[in-house]
């Protein structure tokens, strides 16, 4: 009987953790998604006519809605059929955007001329290019 309520205590207490970790992860995301929409403002105010800020700010606005917020917890009580939505979006949309704005950043050009090809590249082979790989 006394190793049953200690197992019984033990599991309440993993269960507290657990509930305080989901907690805690879930004002972590909120917290950063508040962060990107406010560097977003804070971007296209400061420099509203540039077309890099324009694009650095949109690229806040969907990385924070996206790829930080909890969209992923909600998705699947919104829409049960797509569930997986979320993670697909973010698997092919980001990371060629995001090699698109590492690449023109500084100030809105390719620098090196040959690096737009590595966005057309990026484009042209995000969606085929896990099915290829195999291991083994």
């Amino acid at each position: 009987m006394c190793s049953q309520l200690k197992e019984l205590e033990l599991t309440s207490g993993f269960a507290t953790i657990q509930q305080t970790a989901k907690w805690l992860a879930t004002f972590l995301s909120i917290g950063s998604v508040i962060l990107c929409l406010a560097l977003a403002l804070l971007v296209f105010l400061k420099r509203p006519d540039e077309s890099i800020s324009k694009f650095l700010s949109f690229f806040l606005l969907s990385y924070g809605m996206l790829m930080l917020g909890p969209m992923e917890h909600f998705m699947p009580y919104w829409f049960p059929q797509y569930s997986e939505l979320v993670f697909l979006v973010q698997a092919i949309l980001f990371p060629p955007v995001a090699c698109l704005l590492l690449l023109v950043f500084p100030n809105g050009r390719f620098t090196p001329r040959w690096t737009r090809w590595l966005v057309v590249f990026f484009f042209a082979s995000d969606g085929d290019l896990p099915a290829d790989i195999r291991i083994g």
